[in-house]
């Protein structure tokens, strides 16, 4: 028995644009058989991809977890200097970074700097409470530990450069004294780790969420508008490194969306472009437990750039009553190189810390798990997204795929079924999609293609949709210029 899938497009990602002034015309994802993936920024549930990470391990990976936020501070400070005469600022922190990316000036400047974070009285006391019991400590309040001690290490950062006349920027003085900062922050460290229940759990997190949001919109309101990158360094630099870090543990990911069914109303209003999109329909390979779709993916790197093949990628189905993984950010730092596992999992003395046991283990289950925790975070949501019964494909590379060209994968026409137009689709847009089928099926020695109209059924109070009796085959189909003629129907 035939599986299928199906896709909901808008017109103007699946038909492209036409050309307007001295706009070329745009060609759409059906004229080129093309798959979109997307990255989770631009899919609408804010929690894809989450994970509930956590940092739990010994002195070694929290000392370095504090030294390689100073080292990312320092070289935003760099790139920031920037901003004053006027030039580019790299859009990303850099955190796939190590001392030994820096050159010489700058190495020493961190030297320096790294030096006074660790004989910081303060920070070590942080690194000790939250070594203690080797307990979980989770974004929310690792945010609200940087949040607090961004000022000291701002401090270091700038008299460091300073010294070394790397950079003219400063930060104004807290409103608080060195001594008042001593003393908050020493009754910050004697309540890390105070068992909470779980009201005050929940209390904690909605008081860390609300004050980080208030602190960033506060925050954008100060100093000078045209240094909106220094503004960032000064006030927003915790937040932002508590979400970039997470690239240190996995790929990037995108992803590609489809249906078991093309019944729900909903979903052709929010997918299908309030009922005036198209759905596809996709016949797919395999058995019920391990169905794929054959697409023109990326595989490796070559002289002229991404070396592509066809190859089977697996439709993964969403589970929506499942607990979000928990995961240790300290044992799954997957996604750098071994230079950087060094940096991380390296104490001053040589020595290694435990966190490393995954990394330095030439086992492959620690790998098959770390992979495995990195699917189940992909293909997890909470119930409230339960009606789409959504599967997925996830392409996952080392590759760099960040420019959209590299996330069109091209597929076999013969495994597109048909298409289904919805109840509002303009006329003018089925018989575009009609025209570009027909040259698809002309390409391809294809006989036969199937058109469905999406309707409402008021017996199921749900959308159905029938075959309609249209073809393709007409001598001369120019525009909405049609001779209609009998469908053929695939057995």
């Amino acid at each position: 028995m035939e599986k299928y899938v199906y896709r909901f497009r808008s017109i103007e990602r699946l038909l492209g644009q036409e050309a307007e002034g001295d706009k070329p015309a745009k060609p759409g994802e059906l004229e080129k058989l093309h798959i979109y993936f997307s990255p989770p920024s631009q899919l609408n549930d804010p929690l894809e991809g989450y994970r509930e990470i956590y940092w739990s391990g010994d002195r070694i990976v929290w000392m370095n977890l504090f030294r390689h936020y100073l080292l990312t501070l320092a070289i935003r400070s760099w790139h920031v200097e920037a901003e004053f005469y006027h030039e580019d600022v790299p859009e990303d922190l850099h955190v796939h970074v190590s001392p030994n990316d820096l050159e010489a000036e700058y190495r020493a400047a961190f030297e320096d700097m790294d030096n006074q974070l660790k004989s910081d009285y303060i920070i070590n006391g942080f690194i000790d409470a939250l070594v203690k019991r080797r307990r979980k400590c989770y974004k929310p309040e690792l945010l609200s530990h940087l949040q607090w001690l961004h000022w000291r290490f701002l401090n270091i950062v700038f008299e460091t450069n300073h010294y070394h006349d790397l950079t003219s920027a400063s930060s104004s003085d807290p409103s608080y004294t060195m001594e008042e900062w001593h003393r908050t922050s020493l009754g910050i460290i004697r309540n890390i780790g105070k068992l909470l229940t779980k009201n005050q759990k929940t209390e904690a997190h909605c008081t860390i969420a609300v004050s980080a949001a208030a602190y960033r919109i506060n925050s954008s309101l100060i100093g000078d508008p045209q240094y909106e990158q220094y503004n960032e360094l000064i006030t927003t630099f915790p937040a932002r490194y508590c979400e970039s870090i997470e690239r240190l543990m996995y790929p990037d990911w995108y992803v590609a969306c489809f249906m078991t069914d093309a019944s729900n109303s909903s979903i052709w209003g929010t997918y299908g472009e309030n009922h005036t999109g198209i759905c596809l329909k996709y016949r797919v390979s395999g058995t019920s437990a391990n169905q794929y779709l054959e697409l023109y993916k990326p595989v490796g790197l070559s002289r002229k750039g991404i070396a592509q093949s066809f190859q089977g990628m697996s439709l993964e189905k969403v589970h929506y009553n499942r607990e979000h993984i928990e995961t240790n950010f300290f044992t799954s730092l997957g996604n750098i190189n071994p230079e950087k596992s060094t940096f991380w999992y390296q104490g001053p003395d040589g020595e290694f810390s435990s966190s490393a046991k995954w990394f330095l283990s030439d086992g492959h289950h620690y790998r098959d798990r770390y992979w495995k925790r990195f699917d189940t975070a992909l293909t997890t949501k909470i119930n409230q997204w339960h009606a789409e019964q959504e599967y997925r494909i996830l392409l996952k590379s080392q590759i760099n795929l960040s420019a959209v060209k590299d996330r069109l994968l091209k597929y076999r026409f013969k495994n597109l079924d048909g298409l289904i137009f919805g109840i509002k689709t303009p006329l003018k847009d089925k018989l575009k999609a009609i025209h570009i089928i027909k040259d698809h099926c002309k390409n391809a020695d294809r006989d036969t293609f199937n058109f469905y109209q999406a309707f409402y059924d008021p017996e199921t109070k749900s959308i159905g949709h029938g075959l309609m009796d249209v073809s393709m085959y007409w001598d001369n189909f120019e525009g909405s210029d049609i001779k209609s003629a009998p469908v053929e129907i695939e057995e």
